[in-house]
């Protein structure tokens, strides 16, 4: 497993979908390196704070994806990490 590089589109990661993708270029979120500059707790929080209803599933499918695996091969504790990262958000 190995992470991709920063300058991979968003569209074209593992685990994100054309919904996520438009979600995530809203924000200005259009490469794996925004995701990491910004982090995952800050990118739900700036999706939910314009109104975008978003799920734990997005948290992992985008730290999976920067790792280039499915959310699916995730382990609970970094599945775990993630919601308590995100909870304050």
């Amino acid at each position: 497993m190995a992470d991709i590089p920063n300058t991979t589109p968003v569209a074209s990661m593992r685990n994100i979908g054309p919904s996520s993708t438009r979600m995530l270029a809203d924000i200005d979120v259009h490469t794996a390196g925004d995701v990491r500059v910004l982090g995952i707790p800050l990118v739900l929080h700036i999706l939910r704070s314009k109104g975008i209803m978003v799920s734990m599933n997005l948290a992992y499918a985008l730290h999976a994806g920067l790792l280039g695996i499915h959310w699916l091969e995730l382990d609970q504790d970094t599945k775990n990490s993630l919601r308590d990262a995100c909870s304050d958000n």
